[in-house]
């Protein structure tokens, strides 16, 4: 059947060949003049056009998440199931014992495909994504990472993290009135040697976040691994990993005009595009897009309404998160504005306790958060990965304070 398969598909290849379609000779033809490319890309960057194209796939992206979520719930459920029908010994008969072992091993081979199934499907999202990147036009990707910020990084692989790394800590930290003795609340923590309290009860009050960490760990890494464009990687690498993260209740809005076009070195008009990717690692950069931070196309938001359109308010380029970790980024240890407008990373202390702290029943957690961290740094050159994780700017910063202001 696979052969058959294979075969109807070179076929059908062979067809298309054959019709009236684009040949080799396409890339020769001549290219359209500039006017007419600067406005098809005019058109295509219209944020309300933007919105129409990109919020389908983020939603999409929302549903294969959730669709995951659900396949790694139901094979933590079937894990918790079979281990509760092994300790409480309910096999009686050894021919008992092998028709259950049948049907544990087709029940967790079902599971484990339907993951695959859900997991692919994600990808291909992905996928999706990052052809819509691959474009290059600088002004749409530029909110198309704003978008992702928004609706898909933030919410659905950071937030995650932090509500397990939370739950975890209460688990740990509910030890009753035993907490009033140090010395007795060693034995009262679920996850160590020692507890004689009902570990399936514990785990369960860690079920309704465990999934969803786990969910955030693959998804972060398979954006690493699967999604190309410099400043997106980078950006999701200062989320992440780096020592400090924008404080939401002092992140300005970014409002600008849209600006598609704009002059090269020789003076010529030319369309704001990517330069294209070199190789599989982000080169030693902290380089990203403006986010509308251009004086030339900034608006802040007292700025007074021109009339020439009357819908000219609504096509205006709204950035919030994009520019507030390109400035993190960007920070080299000399303004100390940008330390008072940020706050220590709860994201990087969520994924490092997952990686470091948990103990062994959660050894699946710890191993996604190891694959998440080499698929994060795999991405970046060694020094600029190095860097951002060890926070160097931030040591350049205090080491340039006076001895007694040095507060960090």
């Amino acid at each position: 059947e696979e052969g058959a398969f294979g075969s109807a598909i070179l076929s059908s290849a062979e067809k298309a060949r054959s019709s009236s379609t684009p040949d080799i000779a396409l890339h020769r033809s001549k290219g359209l003049p500039f006017r007419e490319r600067l406005a098809i890309a005019q058109h295509t960057c219209t944020p309300s056009r933007v919105e129409k194209l990109i919020a389908p796939i983020f939603t999409k992206l929302s549903e294969r998440w959730t669709s995951l979520d659900e396949a790694i719930r139901d094979m933590d459920a079937h894990e918790v199931t079979a281990a509760e029908v092994e300790l409480t010994g309910m096999i009686v008969s050894a021919r008992t014992e092998k028709v259950a072992k049948v049907k544990e091993k087709v029940k967790r081979e079902k599971l484990v495909g339907a993951f695959k199934a859900k997991a692919a499907d994600l990808q291909d999202e992905l996928l999706l994504l990052e052809d819509v990147f691959m474009v290059g036009l600088t002004v749409l990707n530029e909110q198309m990472i704003e978008m992702m910020m928004a609706t898909f990084v933030y919410p659905l692989l950071l937030q995650p993290l932090v509500l397990f790394s939370q739950r975890y800590t209460s688990v740990v930290e509910n030890r009753g009135p035993s907490a009033l003795n140090p010395l007795h609340t060693t034995f009262s923590h679920p996850f160590v040697p020692g507890y004689t309290g009902n570990y399936n009860e514990a785990q369960a009050r860690l079920a309704a976040v465990g999934g969803p960490a786990k969910t955030a760990l693959f998804t972060t890494a398979a954006v690493f691994q699967l999604l190309t464009n410099p400043p997106l990687l980078r950006l999701m690498f200062t989320a992440l990993l780096h020592p400090i993260s924008p404080d939401s209740s002092t992140v300005p809005t970014v409002r600008s005009t849209l600006q598609v076009a704009t002059v090269d070195v020789h003076g010529r008009g030319t369309i704001r595009v990517d330069n294209p990717a070199e190789g599989d690692v982000v080169p030693d950069s902290r380089s990203s897009y403006p986010f509308g931070t251009n004086e030339i196309n900034r608006r802040s938001s007292a700025s007074p309404r021109t009339t020439n359109d009357a819908d000219e308010e609504s096509e205006v380029c709204v950035f919030v998160l994009a520019p507030a970790l390109a400035e993190v980024l960007e920070y080299r240890g000399q303004d100390y504005d940008v330390i008072a407008r940020t706050r220590p990373n709860a994201y990087r202390h969520a994924l490092f306790q997952c990686v470091g702290l948990l103990p062994e029943e959660f050894a699946l957690v710890r191993s996604l958060a190891v694959c998440t961290v080499d698929a994060a740094m795999a991405r970046l050159d060694p020094k600029l990965a190095s860097d951002l994780l060890f926070g160097v700017d931030l040591k350049t910063f205090a080491d340039d304070m006076p001895m007694d202001e040095r507060n960090l």
